[in-house]
């Protein structure tokens, strides 16, 4: 349909141009697949990534602020919820960076997304089935394992897995996306299952997964990934914020 589009609409009428053969098809996927050869290739960017402002991120933010405030009522108006804040941060970067990391491996197709997000709520499902009916470790140790794995997710070049095969590659990519996801879900379901009042802990959640969604615009400058990084840093202030919350507990139940 794009393409029917440019083709009628375009005023530089680029596709009359004999020279010109268009491919609907993800880039990655139709270089692996043809036969020819390049001497250069130039990657242009979409018009959503250079119209984006500071200006339309602050807006976005208010909007979201409105709605939670708006859909959570009174229990908005409570305590700063930073543990369930930062989780929402960290997960929609590690989301996004899950994406890019499968997209860069199999190519930005539509089969690879529906993959990948599909694999992404089996792997949530699983940890709250874990937090359910499994044991209940330290949130630490948790903590620790997901820092952990967005360390090694960090460290392992993508194109290192590209001479793994398609097997290996899914297997090696399955295991640096879902470990770090598997975790995070772990901690969310067991603080979002202790925590007193529900509603108040899912509007900061959501809340602080739209800054995480502002945040992933940091790959422009720092590169995808980056994002590993910001996430990281996200899921430390959530262990701090929780870590600091039940020093207080306990200082008050020794006063009382």
């Amino acid at each position: 349909m794009i393409l029917d589009l440019g083709r009628a609409a375009h005023y530089q009428r680029p596709y009359d141009d004999p020279r010109v053969h268009a491919y609907v098809n993800d880039a990655r996927a139709f270089l692996r697949a043809t036969r020819r050869r390049y001497d250069v290739i130039v990657l242009g960017t979409l018009d959503s990534q250079t119209l984006v402002s500071g200006i339309s991120l602050a807006l976005v933010l208010l909007v979201a602020v409105a709605m939670v405030r708006w859909g959570a009522g009174s229990a908005f108006s409570a305590r700063f919820e930073g543990p369930m804040f930062f989780l929402g941060a960290g997960f929609l970067l590690l989301e996004t960076k899950s994406v890019s990391e499968m997209s860069l491996l199999f190519g930005a197709t539509w089969v690879v997304n529906l993959l990948v997000f599909a694999s992404i709520l089996i792997v949530m499902l699983a940890a709250n089935l874990v937090a359910l009916l499994g044991p209940r470790p330290a949130l630490r140790t948790l903590f620790v394992g997901l820092l952990l794995s967005l360390g090694i997710a960090f460290a392992v070049p993508v194109r290192d897995l590209l001479e793994l095969g398609p097997t290996g590659q899914w297997v090696s990519g399955a295991a640096l996306v879902g470990l770090p996801v598997f975790f995070a879900a772990w901690i969310f379901a067991i603080l979002f299952r202790d925590h007193p009042a529900p509603a108040r802990a899912l509007a900061y959640n959501i809340l602080g997964a739209t800054v995480g969604g502002i945040l992933e615009y940091s790959s422009l400058a720092l590169g995808i990934k980056a994002l590993y990084l910001v996430a990281a840093v996200m899921y430390l202030a959530a262990w701090l914020f929780y870590r600091g919350r039940l020093v207080g507990l306990r200082a008050l139940s020794r006063h009382a």
